[in-house]
């Protein structure tokens, strides 16, 4: 969760993450509160997915942050 949210997340994690979830779903675990706990994740996969996979690591390109950038205001900073 934390590297999706960074977006340094791997290709699989989103389904590892849902796999998870299915493990501890109702009737697979000892604990009755296991379900509830997953959950509110098993809902913002489903209706979030999109931001989820957001957070997949891309090829990063730093030409989106340059352009619109006037040379002159770079020097007055650095």
């Amino acid at each position: 969760m934390r590297a999706l949210e960074r977006g340094e997340g791997q290709p699989g994690d989103i389904e590892t993450l849902e796999q998870l979830c299915r493990f501890l779903g109702p009737g697979k675990t000892f604990c009755a509160h296991a379900p509830g706990a997953v959950e509110p994740l098993q809902s913002a996969i489903k209706y979030f997915r999109e931001e989820f996979e957001a957070g997949i690591k891309q090829p990063f390109s730093n030409t989106h942050l340059i352009n619109g950038i006037q040379p002159n205001l770079l020097k007055e900073r650095w």
